[in-house]
């Protein structure tokens, strides 16, 4: 079945069971995979069809990454939010197209809970990818002063004695101040609703500034990209076809990013301005310009095209 129906192919990156590596080889009785110690793991063949496999190659190798961030009660979330972005929205090996996210999960036993979302395009590089943006997170949030919980516990002691004593003591005693606000229910009342703005990152609120689109010279742009330091156009290859003089989408947003100091909104609305102004296009013309693992090629550099 493996052989005819082939659900997983020399070279894919798979979990079988308790087992994660790359398959090196395929054979009538027996799968070798080469697990991320290096070690090779002889598999029955059977196993795949007992035991659900995850194959991280088969149809789109672009998959999402889960990670869960905790943090203490009191934290202001939008400064956990724009933390954790900005931890990861620059990693090199995080795709800007799905955009990273961020999710408020809920309240736990001892912390705020959060789940980024990222999408990357190298699954084997998975391991690597979450423990890099741990440590960026991590440090993020100790720039922003944000605390990392930990585990708390009540202890409760019934003793006659002792409930005797702290009653006669909390009569000689005036409220705490901290604890004390007279005007606690006023205050709640005062209380304005959160403007949604409010939970975005400075960067992604807009403003009214002329925009880059505005002041750009597009033919200087062209003769950049297309120069030496500009975008990497090459032959590539993706599902057994052969795309000539092309270049990656999410490429191209970092360049323009890093050489035309732009956001990457902006990157993407210039790439998409050479694209309503017939200077590129689609490989396939089934997408409009987007910071993500498509390929777009020059329509100069037209000639060639696909090669199966």
């Amino acid at each position: 079945v493996i052989l005819l129906e082939r659900p997983i192919r020399v070279g894919d990156f798979v979990n079988v069971g308790d087992f994660v590596g790359t398959v090196e080889r395929i054979g009538s009785r027996s799968t070798e995979i080469r697990t991320l110690d290096q070690v090779t793991i002889i598999i029955p063949n059977s196993h795949f069809l007992e035991k659900e496999v995850v194959n991280w190659n088969h149809g789109d190798p672009v998959s999402r990454l889960h990670l869960s961030v905790g943090v203490a009660y009191g934290s202001n979330i939008k400064k956990v939010r724009s933390a954790i972005l900005e931890a990861v929205v620059h990693h090199p090996d995080v795709l800007g197209h799905p955009q990273p996210e961020v999710r408020f999960m809920g309240f736990g036993d001892n912390s705020l809970n959060f789940e980024l979302l990222v999408w990357m395009c190298d699954p084997p590089h998975q391991f690597k990818l979450k423990s890099d943006l741990y440590y960026r997170i991590e440090a993020s949030l100790r720039r922003y002063g944000i605390e990392i919980p930990f585990p708390q516990r009540d202890l409760n002691v019934r003793s006659p004695q002792l409930e005797e004593a702290l009653t006669t003591w909390s009569k000689q005693k005036s409220p705490p101040k901290q604890l004390y606000y007279p005007d606690g229910i006023s205050l709640i009342k005062s209380s304005e609703p959160i403007d949604d703005e409010e939970l975005l990152p400075d960067d992604l609120i807009p403003t009214e500034q002329q925009s880059l689109l505005e002041r750009v010279d597009r033919d200087a742009l062209i003769k950049q990209m297309r120069g030496e330091g500009g975008l990497e156009i090459t032959d590539r290859k993706y599902r057994l076809k052969f795309y000539r003089n092309c270049f990656v989408g999410f490429e191209a947003v970092k360049w323009l990013m890093k050489t035309q100091k732009a956001t990457q909104a902006e990157a993407i609305r210039l790439g998409q301005m050479l694209v309503e102004q017939k200077i590129i296009h689609h490989v396939e013309d089934q997408h409009s310009f987007k910071d993500g693992y498509l390929f777009y090629r020059f329509y100069q550099d037209e000639e060639g095209g696909i090669k199966n």
